[in-house]
């Protein structure tokens, strides 16, 4: 009888170049063996654009904004769960009782955190699919043990980081609303609802402005007076010159934007119908979900040039109440 465990690298690479995304999926979760050789052939092939999840139970549909086409998948470790957001192709989820998880949709791999809920004790504690706002990875956990997790929870107020190894969350002292949080240069910045960016985390305890670092940015439309998105402001951060400059361009790069970490790729090995200097965008307020059931979530591409919104052709999938979620799918 055949083992097809063992059979030849080059005749598995063979087979798999052939393979649409999914048929890689597919086959790599037949054995580590096949998973390997296929990641490699796949990694080494093509450059493809984050995928878009939209969220019912375990079956969530992916939607490719390259071919503008939805796949559907079913991802059982999901049902019962909030997913939070995306990072480095990891789902961040939650479940009823308040326990973390990184999930990676396409190997199935899941790694487990303390609970959430032994941060705080407040009175009108929010619902467990309510109580993370964003988290981010500092790297991708299959490729790094050294990796820190960090999460805004509870109305945007607070910071807890996590890792591995850690038996329960650790606080960072805040003092301002978060929109968004990234990491770069070895350290976490969150951006201010009150026009403002800070070093959140810069070294190996949770201290604010641990790099003395703290700048305000110019101030911008408030999405949230408005129910669609209308445009979009760039501006670049000047260390140097502590200040910030307006960009009117991001050359042959797009911007992905929404619960998923912030992601800036680059087009110039990809195919034509890729729109280059642009942004792609969801809706990704979570307030959404409890007080605006009935609210259209709108996704697509702002054309950075014209100023030209674009919104992803959806059919027969629900906009509403759960946030759709951008995801590195490489």
């Amino acid at each position: 009888m055949v083992d097809y465990a063992r059979l030849p690298r080059d005749m598995i690479q063979e087979i798999v170049k052939y393979f649409s995304f999914l048929d890689y999926i597919r086959f790599g979760a037949v054995c580590s063996h096949w998973c390997n050789v296929a990641k490699e052939r796949y990694s080494s092939s093509q450059k493809l654009l984050p995928w878009l999840i939209f969220f019912n139970g375990d079956s969530p549909k992916f939607f490719n904004p390259s071919e503008e086409r939805v796949y559907h998948m079913e991802i059982p470790k999901l049902s019962g769960r909030h997913c939070a957001g995306s990072s480095h192709g990891w789902l961040i989820t939650i479940d009823l009782d308040f326990k973390v998880y990184l999930l990676n949709p396409f190997s199935r791999a899941q790694v487990g955190l303390p609970p959430l809920q032994q941060l705080d004790t407040y009175d009108g504690y929010p619902r467990w699919d309510q109580l993370i706002y964003k988290a981010v990875l500092s790297a991708d956990p299959s490729e790094s043990f050294d990796y820190i997790v960090i999460v805004v929870y509870f109305r945007t107020e607070n910071l807890a980081f996590w890792r591995p190894g850690d038996l329960t969350w650790t606080m960072i002292r805040n003092h301002i609303y978060i929109e968004d949080i990234i990491w770069y240069n070895e350290g976490f910045y969150v951006v201010g609802s009150d026009n403002h960016i800070v070093n959140k985390y810069g070294g190996d305890e949770g201290n604010d402005d641990e790099d003395g670092f703290a700048q305000h940015y110019p101030n911008a439309v408030n999405a949230r007076h408005f129910m669609h998105t209308t445009c979009f402001k760039l501006f670049k951060f000047d260390r140097e010159r502590n200040n910030f400059v307006k960009l009117n361009s991001i050359d042959d790069h797009i911007l992905f934007l929404g619960a998923n970490h912030t992601m800036m790729i680059a087009t110039t090995a990809m195919g034509e119908k890729i729109k280059s200097n642009s942004i792609y965008f969801t809706d990704h307020d979570c307030w959404i979900e409890r007080d605006h059931m009935h609210i259209f979530r709108d996704s697509g591409i702002y054309n950075i040039s014209d100023r030209s919104i674009t919104l992803f052709p959806l059919k027969n999938i629900n906009h509403q109440a759960k946030r759709p979620i951008f995801i590195d799918v490489n």
